[in-house]
């Protein structure tokens, strides 16, 4: 016999449960609401449309989610009529409670199917209707997008400065993340070098930096130390976001050397030349560089080169100097006469822009003594016999320094005899003056007079001396006599001229 079992294709409606509570209708509880993203869930029941009695036939319930958030946790209980026998399902039940089945069906995402297989075999003719209803977790999904600040730090710092520059370093702070960042403080520090100021030991507020902005920091002090100067910038903020940034500067400086050069030894009265050499071993340039010679008493500057000007209020000679590049050097002179004996100390210097001035010396030592030239004149080139012959003689101090205590003697020959004149002592056969000072370039005239005594001619020897010479100076004269009592021998000793005989004194240094 066959039996035909009318089918039950009756949809069944989803019901919204946001209950936790197992098995409760809620679908008052799951209204709408507004603002609130709810799942939807469809249950359609699938069956053939005739089962033989005894034989068993396959039920399918399909659960979608038409909604457009997931439902999870979803169960589907089915209640199965006591005359029909449920011989497999898929899944399995997870528990049967009075004929009604839980099928665990788990999370749907929206627009996700699950299928529930049920085959069952009728014991009567009675149709076969099944009820559905489903039990699940509403759900909602928020997104939120996570962001994330992140720092950088771009200095900007001078390549070279010099020793009394400021260094000036701005720091380009930048939010290169996607979030705002607050309370960012940048603190900068140095690492190797010195400065004078607070500008890298003193934190900056930077504030707050949205995503994609920067702030301008400005950091300055001014170098005081020829080297490296190495910069540090550590920029943070209370939620541990931190950067950390280089700068490097050459700190240069200019280097001034100077020497003067000229004589040791000089005589009085003699020009020379003054050399002041200038030189820069340090690495940057020495601008507005100014030389500086001062004067000692006693040296006279007679003409100044390379551009000096002399300054005779103050006793000095100045030159100014375009920049003096690093490893070179510049070289002025000037010409001066020595005036003064003694040691005469040339005092140079030199300075220029953020440079220490730099100082030298150089000594000479000026000397003079006298130079004495001593001259014998007599007035009458022939003499008779017992006539006196006046003679002249001329002293003349042609060094740079006065001759004291000069002792002048002249010794009279046998042949003629000395007349005592007011000026002298006669000693013997000897003239003696007084003693002399004679100052460097003064002349002094003696006279003293003689008598002939014979034929021929005299000798008559003048001596000159004194302490400071060293030597003596001896010059002679001649005096010529002859005698009208015999021509012979006037005439004898007339046959072999004679001339006067000046011997210069030698300059004993």
């Amino acid at each position: 016999m066959r039996i035909y079992v009318l089918p039950s294709s009756i949809p069944l409606l989803l019901l919204f449960l946001m209950s936790p509570c197992y098995g409760q209708d809620s679908r008052a509880s799951m209204a709408p609401r507004l603002g609130t993203s709810t799942p939807t869930l469809q249950v359609e029941t699938e069956n053939p449309p005739a089962v033989n009695l005894g034989k068993p036939a396959t039920f399918t319930i399909r659960v979608k989610n038409t909604g457009a958030v997931p439902a999870t946790g979803i169960v589907i209980a089915t209640r199965i009529p006591t005359h029909v026998d449920l011989d497999e399902s898929k899944p399995r039940a997870t528990s049967v409670d009075d004929r009604t089945y839980h099928f665990l069906i788990g999370d749907l995402q929206p627009g996700q199917t699950q299928l529930v297989s049920l085959v069952l075999r009728p014991r009567s003719t009675a149709p076969i209707q099944l009820d559905t209803t489903t039990i699940f977790a509403a759900s909602t999904r928020s997104s939120a997008v996570v962001q994330r600040p992140l720092l950088e730090i771009s200095p900007r710092a001078p390549q070279v400065v010099e020793v009394g520059e400021t260094v000036n370093v701005v720091l380009c702070v930048s939010n290169v993340g996607d979030g705002t960042i607050t309370d960012v403080v940048l603190t900068p520090s140095l690492t190797k070098g010195k400065v004078d100021g607070t500008g890298f030991s003193t934190a900056v507020p930077v504030g707050t930096i949205p995503a994609g902005e920067s702030r301008e920091v400005r950091v300055s002090a001014t170098a005081t130390t020829r080297g490296l100067l190495l910069g540090k910038y550590d920029a943070s903020n209370p939620d541990g976001v931190t950067a950390t940034a280089l700068s490097q500067t050459q700190v240069v400086q200019a280097e001034l050397t100077i020497s003067a050069s000229g004589p040791r030894v000089r005589p009085m009265a003699r020009e020379a030349v003054y050399q002041i050499r200038v030189t820069n071993p340090g690495d940057a340039v020495a601008h507005a560089t100014e030389v500086v010679a001062a004067l000692p008493a006693g040296l006279t500057v007679t003409s100044v080169e390379d551009g000096g000007k002399k300054d005779a209020q103050s006793g000095t000679v100045r030159w100014s100097l375009a920049g003096l590049q690093p490893g070179k050097e510049a070289t002025v002179h000037f010409h001066a006469e020595t005036s003064q004996e003694g040691e005469q100390k040339l005092l140079v210097a030199t300075r220029a822009k953020r440079v220490p001035d730099a100082t030298a010396s150089h000594l000479t030592l000026v000397i003079s003594r006298p130079n004495l030239i001593a001259t014998v004149l007599n007035d009458a080139e022939l003499a008779a016999v017992g006539e006196t012959m006046n003679f002249q003689l001329v002293v003349v101090n042609a060094g740079s320094k006065a001759a004291d205590d000069v002792t002048i003697r002249v010794t009279i020959p046998s042949a003629l005899e000395a007349t005592r004149l007011p000026g002298y002592q006669l000693q013997g056969s000897e003239i003696l003056f007084p003693p002399q000072r004679i100052g460097a370039g003064e002349k002094v005239k003696l006279t003293f007079s003689a008598i002939g005594k014979s034929v021929g001619d005299h000798r008559v020897r003048v001596s000159v001396d004194s302490l400071i010479l060293g030597s003596e100076i001896a010059v002679e004269g001649i005096a010529f006599c002859y005698s009208e009592a015999d021509p012979a021998a006037a005439a004898r000793t007339a046959r072999t001229p004679t001339s006067r005989v000046d011997v210069e004194p030698v300059l004993v240094q």
